[in-house]
């Protein structure tokens, strides 16, 4: 794995500059703490990246998908921020389809809309009272396990200690899941902390693992995961079912460490039951981070507010407490 630095790189900055220079992290909990303090962390500025997924093969591909682009833009001010995200993807069994999700916070309530097809011009609304962190928005961390949606993140998935709502650490219908701390690594240099996530049938913790999750988690980087591995043993032990490397991580102007690329892919599990590693599909992420590039504040809702004909849902706590179409309302 080769990483990429600019010259703004050339210094690594401890994440805890208070600890003494021999304290050393030695259990799970450790990793975890140290994790917590740099996810959702605040910025301001404007993030962009663009996903890229490719069918490699005749056996693979999530219903039947064969290509997807998923487009975003998150822009942040102190105390207000907007996400755009664009979906279109094609399948093998039907037209090409596309969405649009556009979360924003003005300071007081969240405006949440969602074009549902490729054309849509009339958005379902969802206003929000008080801020509702976007479920489109970019997270370093949990991009090796993206396709799931989680809305956790990495930690709470780590600790099963998920937002309301996430189902994602479910593996495959068995959802007991045990994270363990592995020790230190090293790849390419780069000091790693391992931490692993194995699956056994629910309420049978004695039960065989059925799959693992292994995250390789740079404390110099902002303990991002340069490397992750999900391990599905009912096809294959010889070998990882998927793979996820950060090919590529640079240090901001404002200090944060993000990945400028990123690489998943998967192999086929008929494939690996016959003792083939062949790949199936890649999807690759890259990234880019402006801190200095700000939204304007007037353009944060505006193009995203209810007009005419739009589904308005208003939301508090989570539950739907009045509905109505915008402009048939009495």
């Amino acid at each position: 794995m080769l990483f990429l630095l600019t010259a703004a790189t050339v210094v690594v900055f401890p994440i805890d500059a208070e600890a003494d220079e021999g304290d050393t992290i030695d259990t799970l909990s450790e990793v975890l703490a140290e994790l917590r303090k740099v996810e959702r962390r605040p910025f301001t500025g404007t993030l962009r990246w663009k996903s890229e997924y490719r069918l490699d093969g005749a056996q693979g591909g999530d219903f039947f998908l064969t290509e997807k682009t998923k487009v975003g833009v998150e822009s942040r001010l102190t105390d207000a921020w907007r996400v755009d995200v664009k979906t279109d993807q094609t399948t093998a069994v039907g037209p090409p389809q596309g969405h649009r999700f556009v979360s924003c916070f003005d300071g007081a309530r969240t405006v949440r809309a969602g074009y549902y097809t490729k054309d849509a011009k009339i958005p379902v609304v969802n206003l929000i009272e008080g801020e509702s962190r976007s479920q489109e928005a970019f997270d370093p961390h949990k991009l090796a396990i993206e396709r799931k949606a989680p809305r956790s993140t990495l930690s709470q998935w780590l600790t099963q200690e998920l937002e309301p709502g996430d189902r994602s650490v479910a593996e495959d219908g068995f959802s007991g899941m045990t994270a363990r701390y592995r020790g230190a690594e090293k790849i390419d240099d780069l000091p790693v902390q391992v931490v692993e996530a194995e699956f056994r049938q629910a309420g049978k913790p004695e039960s065989e693992v059925r799959s693992r999750w292994v995250f390789f988690l740079a404390p110099d980087r902002d303990w991002l995961p340069v490397r992750a591995e999900f391990w599905g043993y009912k096809w294959t032990t010889e070998f990882p079912m998927s793979t996820f490397v950060l090919t590529d991580i640079v240090q901001t102007k404002d200090g944060r460490w993000l990945p400028r690329e990123a690489v998943q892919e998967k192999f086929g599990e008929g494939f690996a039951q016959r003792g083939e590693r062949k790949r199936t599909w890649r999807e690759v992420t890259t990234v880019e981070f402006d801190p200095d590039r700000l939204i304007d504040r007037a353009d944060l809702c505006e193009d995203v507010l209810p007009v005419d004909g739009s589904p308005v849902y208003v939301l508090e706590d989570g539950e739907i407490v009045e509905s109505y179409v915008e402009g048939e309302q009495d």
